[in-house]
């Protein structure tokens, strides 16, 4: 068995029943999150990284839709840990393209698990599709060969997983921010489930032409100017360095004052930018570098998790 391995989630298929998973009518959550990822989108120029991972699946105008089918989420388990990826609404059939990066040491003797789930709004953790048992054998021969495995179990007619040995690199990317451009996705970084993101901000600007303080990533620390937030980052400080990790509506909110270094739980892009919704009169550029790399056993042990710049 490879030290990490990276398990990916290609097309998924419920099996065909006259069962309606939903009921009639189309549930909200998900145009209440691209309402407010919008309020990012808006700043960011170009606009249409963040827009199409965040907001593609609830807006595909030329797929008719149907509330009654289940709101597909596959979730990766071992052990008491579980991974998720994000929700395909009203489909029974969906290519996920989706990867969770695993060590060796966290897959136990029982193997792995991989579930299709229906995650309506507000059911506590939705309702299991189907599932199939990984065992380290499987895991091995898939990794050995790189060929598609074509699974299928309960009511899923088709999971189709890959599974490669992970490369050990370290991602990496530095550029420069201008904080009258709002934001952008870091380019040349992909994340997997299970990855430890780290991201640093440096340097001085200035927010608006009354409020003219130099700031730096911690922003305002006394509270001013909070009601121009953006709206995923309401409660943080105005005009501070900000992150988002993940996709699809599966994200991590992150403040980076002027560093952080979390356990992503989803795999996806990662988008940096400025607390600010009024861009046009900012002035001055953050300097930000971000790393990826696999987790340790024990980090990846706690999704989600802070784990602190050292």
């Amino acid at each position: 068995m490879p030290k990490r391995i990276v398990l990916r989630v290609e097309r998924v298929q419920v099996a065909a029943t006259e069962r309606e998973w939903d009921g009639p009518v189309a549930e909200t959550s998900y145009k209440k999150l691209c309402s407010d990822v919008a309020g990012v989108v808006a700043v960011v120029r170009p606009a249409g990284a963040l827009a199409s991972v965040v907001c593609d699946l609830m807006s595909e105008k030329q797929r008719q839709t149907d509330p009654r089918e289940p709101d597909l989420r596959v979730e990766l388990r071992s052990g008491p840990v579980v991974y998720t990826s994000y929700v395909a609404p009203d489909r029974r059939a969906h290519q996920f393209g989706y990867s969770f990066v695993i060590p060796d040491e966290s897959i136990p003797a029982q193997g792995l698990v991989l579930a299709v789930l229906d995650d309506d709004d507000g059911a506590l953790g939705g309702e299991e599709i189907g599932s199939v048992r990984l065992s380290r054998d499987q895991l091995i021969t898939m990794a050995t060969t790189g060929e598609l495995g074509a699974l299928s179990a309960e009511s899923l007619s088709l999971l189709e997983v890959t599974v490669t040995p992970h490369d050990g690199r370290l991602r990496k990317a530095e550029f420069d921010l201008a904080t009258n451009s709002g934001g952008e996705t870091v380019r040349g970084i992909a994340v997997n489930a299970g990855d430890v993101v780290r991201i640093e901000a440096s340097g001085t600007w200035q927010i608006g032409t009354y409020n003219n303080d130099e700031l730096g990533p911690e922003g305002f620390t006394d509270g001013r100017l909070q009601s121009s937030n953006l709206p995923l980052f309401a409660r943080v400080n105005h005009g501070s360095t900000v992150a988002l990790v993940g996709q699809q509506g599966k994200l991590v909110v992150l403040p980076v004052h002027p560093c952080t270094r979390v356990v992503s739980p989803f795999a996806g892009v990662i988008w940096v930018g400025i607390n600010d919704r009024k861009i046009n009169d900012n002035q001055g550029s953050a300097h930000f570098r971000v790393f990826t790399r696999a987790a340790k056993a024990s980090e990846w042990a706690s999704p989600a998790a802070l784990l602190g710049c050292e």
